[in-house]
């Protein structure tokens, strides 16, 4: 009997250590980087923000695992307790095998998920919603224009033309000699704020249905203008087709027109 209880409590020992160790290493891990503690492989030591990842996942894998471990541990020794020597000496074997083999093992997801968040310079990775945040802005990229160059040769004209183009973009502008001067130069300089209204909305419609985002890719072609709303004609970047929208302003706010 006093034999079983000694293996009883070395069989004890590695769940105990995983839950302790495992608590230490996510709660009050080492501070700095060195080669006596802590977890210690090539992807570790990067640099302090991989140290810092490294402890807190390994240190919250042990933590679970000891307790995974320490349960079963104690069940698989019950049966056993009137056994010989010889057949609790190999139990203990088996028992404290299994659990160097979870030890051993954890090191396999703690190197795998440093490696999905860092790449191999120790950089850190973005996160799937990260990119899709940046693949979205590439796209509908906000405040595209600026008509400042036009601006500067409108303010100089005599007569404002029929027809303006806009040398960097291309774009036309229509009917800008039946509006004041003043009144153009404002919705040139507010154009923006409208043009981000329909990113937005390609924006969403994108998301909302399962079509490729050549479909939704679109830039303005020409604007007409007026004293009471502002039509842009919209042709698509990637596919042909094309649309208009209508803008009026409301509080101080271009707001588009259902």
């Amino acid at each position: 009997m006093v034999f079983f209880i000694g293996m009883f409590i070395c069989n004890l020992l590695m769940p105990l250590l995983m839950i302790i160790a495992g608590y230490m290493m996510y709660k009050h891990p080492p501070k700095e980087i060195n080669g006596v503690i802590g977890y210690r492989t090539t992807r570790s030591r990067k640099n302090i923000d991989t140290w810092k990842f490294a402890h807190d996942y390994c240190g919250r894998l042990w933590f679970k695992a000891g307790f995974a471990l320490l349960i079963p541990t104690i069940i698989a020794q019950i049966p056993f307790v009137k056994s010989s020597d010889s057949t609790i000496g190999w139990v203990t074997i088996v028992i404290e095998m299994i659990q160097l083999v979870v030890l051993i093992g954890s090191i396999f997801p703690v190197e795998k998920a440093l490696k999905e968040n860092f790449d191999d310079n120790g950089n850190k990775l973005k996160s799937y919603e990260e990119r899709c945040v940046e693949y979205m802005q590439d796209y509908f990229e906000k405040d595209r224009y600026n008509f400042s160059q036009l601006i500067d040769e409108i303010r100089i004209m005599k007569v404002v033309d029929d027809v303006i183009i806009d040398k960097e973009t291309g774009i036309e502008i229509y009917e800008g000699n039946k509006v004041p001067k003043d009144i153009l130069i404002g919705i040139l300089q507010e154009f923006s704020a409208m043009d981000n209204l329909v990113q937005d909305e390609c924006k969403n419609e994108y998301e909302e249905k399962d079509f490729s985002i050549d479909n939704y890719l679109f830039a303005p072609a020409w604007i007409r203008v007026s004293d009471n709303e502002v039509v842009v004609g919209y042709w698509g970047i990637k596919v042909n087709s094309s649309f208009d929208k209508v803008f009026v302003k409301k509080d101080g706010k271009w707001k588009m027109k259902l």
